[in-house]
């Protein structure tokens, strides 16, 4: 037979011709590999098994309780240590006070505000000279950061009165 039109042949190279054989055999190792992984894997979760059931027969029931009982005992430790550290003792700063006020002065209202370490007093002091003396002893003591006095007056029966602002060390309301 002869063709009038002659068809164009067409050159397959090497790797075109190696190509299906290629994925065939990379599809059969896929699946093998599935296979193989996933016994694997059963055999190890098998393992695992085995082991926790050792450990549960070494750890009994009553000591997992009594396992359960301390740690819970541990958290309230623990939210009880996180309360005391935020707790701030006030009456720290009444010890001082007591301690740094001069005899001849009287205070008459404390407003305490131990979150900004901040003291408002109002008292009243027997002369000028007796407020210099406890300003003076309140300026040497070094848990007291600053002093500001306001609204210094005289009173008709006698003496001074004044309102104080005292500004703390935060350690002071510490346990």
């Amino acid at each position: 037979m002869v063709e009038i039109i002659p068809k164009p042949t067409v050159k397959i190279s090497r790797w075109q011709k190696f190509l299906p054989y290629f994925s065939i055999t990379l599809i059969i190792v896929a699946i093998l590999g599935y296979f193989v992984l996933n016994n694997i894997l059963e055999k190890t979760l098998q393992t695992f098994k085995e082991k926790v059931d050792t450990l549960a027969k070494l750890n009994p029931p009553e000591e997992q309780i009594l396992e359960k009982e301390i740690l819970n005992y541990q958290k309230k430790i623990k939210d009880f240590s996180i309360l005391v550290d935020q707790h701030l003792a006030t009456s720290n700063f009444f010890n001082l006070l007591e301690s740094l006020t001069h005899p001849k002065i009287w205070f008459s209202h404390i407003e305490l505000q131990p979150k900004e370490a901040k003291v408002s007093l109002s008292g009243q002091a027997e002369d000028f000279s007796v407020l210099g003396q406890q300003l003076l002893i309140f300026k040497k003591e070094k848990r007291i950061n600053d002093i500001k006095i306001s609204k210094v007056s005289l009173v008709e029966e006698g003496g001074i009165k004044f309102d104080l602002e005292l500004f703390l060390s935060p350690e002071i309301f510490k346990f």
